[in-house]
Parts: C-alpha cells; structure tokens; sequence
C-alpha cells in the first residue's frame, strides 16, 4: 500500500470520525463528511491537471518547506535521561551484539545532547539506517526495563533523526515531482514537529513508547515510498487521529489547500502588481500624449511617449496572462477549502460561516459532484449551467477568507515583495 493509496483508504475509516475530536463539537454527519472527503481524494488525485501542477508550486512554497525542515534539526536536549541511557547501554558488554549496541549509543545519544544537526550525505544517513536495524536486533537481548527503556529512547533520537535528514536531502535535491512526493513530505514533517514536542516534554526514559517508535518506523517507511500493510496503515491512521485530533486525511489535505491557496495568493500578488504597473504606464502615456497633441511636449516627452508604446502591449499582455492563469482555478481552490471545513466538522465550519453551518452542509453534495464532474470527468466550467458555476463561485465567495488564511502560514513566510518580470 504506497501513499496515496493509505490515504484512499482511511476516507470511509475516517468518515466515522466527523467533526473535531475537541471536547464537546457537535459532529457533522457521516454521510456528509466521507462524501467531502470523496470530493478531497478526488480533487488530489486529478487536481494538478486541473488547478496547477505541484512542479510550478513547488518554487513558491519550497522556501518555507525548507524554513520548517532546519527548525526541526534542533532536536531538544533530554539532558540527564541521555546521561542516564548512556550509562545503562554502556554497561552491556555480555555479548558481540550488546556490546555493538553500546558503541552507536556512544554516537547517537551525544547528537541529541548537542542539538544535533540533520545529516547531510545519504551515505550517514545509510549507516544510521543499519545502526537502527542493529538496535531492533538487540531488543530481544535487554533483560530488564530499563535497559529496553534506554534503547527505545536511543532507538527514537536515531530515527528521529534518520526521518528528519531524509526529508531534508530530498527538499534540497528538489525531488517534488508531483502531489504525492509534496503531501507525503509535508505529511511526514507535520509529524516530525508532533516528535520533536515529544522530545520536549520528556520526564523520564519511559516516556518513549513502541508506537512512539512504530510512527517514526512507518513515517520513514511512507518517505522512502515502501509498501505498508493494510494493518499497519490502521494502527498508523489511529495512532495520527489521537496526536493531532483529528483524521490523517484532514492533515493531508490541509497541506495540499494550503499550497495550491498560497500559490493562489502569490498569481493574485502578481496580477495586482502588473495592473498597477499597467495604470502607471497609461498615465503617463495619456498625459505625455496630451502635451504633444497641445505642442507642449519636450524631447524628453517624445522619447518618453515611444518608449510607453513599445511597452504598454507588454503590460497588458502581463496582466491578461496573471488573470487567465488564475481564471476558475481560484473557484475550484477555495471550494475545496469548503470541502475540507466540512470535513473537519462544525466547529471548523464554525471560525467561517456561524449560523450557516447547515446550509453549507446541505449544498456539499451538490457542490461535490459538479466538483467531481469538472476534476475526474473532463467537463469544462463554460459546461456548467448557470445554476452549477453558481454553486461552486457561492462556495467559493464563502470560503475565499479562510482559503487566505490557511495560506497566511507560507505567504507570511516567504512573500516580502512580489516583482512582475515582463518578457521582452
């Protein structure tokens, strides 16, 4: 079972979570909420060739990526519980293997007392890999408690650090080819920051669980694109839902909005600056053409009015082409935002829309399914009857605010001032 395939499968699983697993939520209905997460797998799967393709987003969103992958290198100090594992697995000398173990946590544990970095060859990043594979040997070896607590905890820095250096390499060697690669980086790296509050919060050794170590065994696994079972995907679907509160799917999904809505936001940037530019230019090519039709005009004025005609085409040409380039995209995009509002129950919907809840909630079906006829059908907007484009431009117009907000994160992050490059 690859990525994309795991998520497929925990809509129906997930529909039964509906709504936010805050304490008191009132729960959208199944049937609503799986049928929105049907519209999301839809949108995900055939998105990009309908709304943009992860290749051209990928350069907008890869600095703030990247920006959250160096933060998680910092892996916090767990100060005398290092101490303390050292010591016990330092004392296993009984046999080759034990003996083996002590040397890596001689290695490893030291990283996670100095803050330690991400590792920058593929060829450490391999060896930590056997290193690990040479702590889970050992495992069946440790005669008591706390010498399995002590290797779990240096087990955790390892694979913490294996998962984290991987997402890393592959930001830096710009290997986001499509939707899949981004969402499953993202995936993973909204993990990582789930592990690394772990590490915060430690008290003692005994902190670290199996399935604190089944997750990162199963996050790298999903990075590398290995096959999972069915099985572990369950255990992973759960064990995620209880950690971020709400299903995998809604984290998945709330990356892919968020990238194609910041992306959004840069075009919307772009188009704004270009009719800005655009005005200037007509202005003052209107009034240096006004001085010469009144015989006032200067050399300066002359050269001045030539050099704004040769241009003006260029600047109009500029502003159609951002216009077009968002067209109906920005329909479908903040109508999945709807989707997955819906999706992660009403008090999401709540933060938009107030008393509206169950109008939303009766028009998803609806709306969907002309979602659904546009993405997977091939049916074209200028197909759609009027009432259609008017169920997906009222959801649009509904959620256009909160699509800007989930995008804030990244546009905040690496928008400073937008330039509009003019061919030519």
């Amino acid at each position: 079972m690859g990525f994309f395939s795991f998520i497929g499968s925990c809509v129906s699983k997930a529909a039964s979570f509906v709504g936010g697993a805050v304490k008191g939520a009132v729960k959208v209905a199944t049937k609503v909420a799986g049928f929105a997460g049907k519209v999301l797998t839809t949108v995900a799967s055939v998105g990009e060739k309908v709304i943009k393709g992860v290749k051209a987003v990928w350069p907008v969103v890869k600095p703030w990526v990247a920006k959250l992958s160096v933060a998680l290198n910092a892996i916090p100090v767990v100060g005398p519980y290092l101490s303390k594992a050292a010591k016990v697995l330092l004392a296993l000398d009984k046999s080759p293997i034990l003996k083996k173990i002590g040397e890596i946590a001689e290695r490893v544990l030291p990283k996670a007392r100095a803050l330690g970095e991400a590792l920058t060859k593929w060829a450490d990043i391999q060896k930590a890999r056997q290193e690990q594979e040479e702590m889970e040997e050992a495992e069946a070896e440790m005669e008591n408690d706390e010498q399995r607590s002590a290797l779990r905890l240096t087990e955790f820095i390892n694979k913490f650090i294996i998962v984290n250096s991987t997402i890393t390499k592959l930001i830096e060697e710009d290997t986001v080819s499509d939707l899949e690669s981004y969402l499953r980086i993202r995936a993973d790296a909204r993990i990582l920051e789930k592990m690394k509050d772990k590490l915060n919060g430690i008290q003692s050794m005994d902190d670290v669980t199996a399935d604190d170590l089944f997750i990162l065994e199963f996050t790298d696994r999903i990075t590398n694109q290995k096959d999972v079972s069915e099985a572990e995907a369950d255990r992973f679907a759960a064990l995620v839902e209880k950690m971020f509160g709400k299903p995998m799917m809604a984290v998945v999904f709330d990356e892919m909005v968020k990238q194609w809505s910041a992306d959004l936001e840069m075009d919307r940037a772009k188009m704004a600056d270009a009719f800005n530019d655009l005005n200037r230019a007509t202005v003052t090519l209107n009034r240096c053409e006004r001085l010469e039709r009144n015989g006032d005009a200067t050399a300066e004025d002359v050269a001045e009015i030539q050099k704004l005609r040769e241009l003006k085409p260029k600047l109009e040409a500029a502003h159609e082409g951002f216009k077009q380039a968002i067209g109906h995209r920005q329909d479908y995009i903040e109508a999945a935002e709807g989707m997955l509002r819906v999706y992660e129950g009403d008090e999401s919907l709540a933060e938009i829309v107030n008393d509206d809840i169950d109008i939303i909630k009766d028009n998803v079906e609806d709306v969907g399914m002309v979602i659904i006829e546009c993405m997977n059908r091939g049916k074209q907007w200028e197909e759609l009857s009027e009432d259609e484009r008017g169920l997906i431009m009222d959801f649009s117009n509904i959620f256009r605010k909160a699509a800007k907000l989930r995008a804030k994160e990244v546009t905040d992050s690496v928008i400073k001032k937008v330039d509009v490059v003019i061919a030519g």
